[in-house]
């Protein structure tokens, strides 16, 4: 029966609202800068609206499995002078150009596209190209906390690519409030057993 209400809830939002949201996603497998195969994931969600409304887009995010940077490719910019694309901007103190320079903030660190060289999230097909250009300034991030103790974040991310060898992945759609199938996760890396044990 709940499996039942939920489905029935979701319908009447569809007809209430006249928008439908629905997830993107696709799993695939890449070196991170330390050079350890990772599984990654890139996610990102849609909205259609009916009649004079926009349909819009959220920014798209790759992660990498036992890495706590999430890399946001963005097709929203502040000013005309920056390119049509979807790009992920290096900031600076955390990135570092390939030849090993920091970067200043909007420098374009990646960008994501598709065969018909799709310049907004909207018109990503369902096979996408991530390309990534830059690397993290530092692998291992230190913080002291106010009890003397030192935690350590991995801010590691995928290892840059070639202009002719971007990441390619399959891209899977579904219905936001689909019941049956759901965007996959990683767990946070401080409790995933594949990051303790290095794998």
């Amino acid at each position: 029966m709940a499996i039942i209400r939920i489905f029935l809830l979701a319908n009447v939002l569809i007809f209430s609202t006249g928008c439908v949201t629905y997830d993107y996603y696709g799993e695939f497998k890449g070196k991170t800068t330390s050079g350890v195969e990772r599984d990654a994931l890139v996610t990102w969600q849609a909205t259609s609206y009916p009649l004079i409304w926009e349909d819009s887009a959220d920014v798209v995010e790759v992660k990498t499995r036992c890495n706590d940077r999430t890399l946001q490719y963005n097709d929203r910019f502040e000013t005309d002078l920056l390119p049509a694309n979807i790009v992920f901007f290096g900031m600076t103190g955390l990135d570092k150009m390939a030849d090993g320079k920091p970067v200043r903030d909007k420098t374009v660190c990646g960008e994501i596209t598709d065969g018909n060289k799709a310049e907004k999230v909207l018109d990503l097909s369902d096979n996408i190209e991530i390309s990534v250009k830059c690397k993290p300034k530092e692998l291992v991030k230190k913080r002291r906390q106010a009890n003397g103790t030192v935690t350590e974040t991995n801010v590691d991310y995928l290892a840059i690519t070639t202009d002719t060898e971007p990441y390619k992945v399959k891209i899977n759609k579904i219905f936001k409030y689909n019941i049956f199938e759901k965007v996959p996760s990683f767990p946070p890396p401080s409790q995933d057993p594949l990051c303790k044990t290095g794998g």
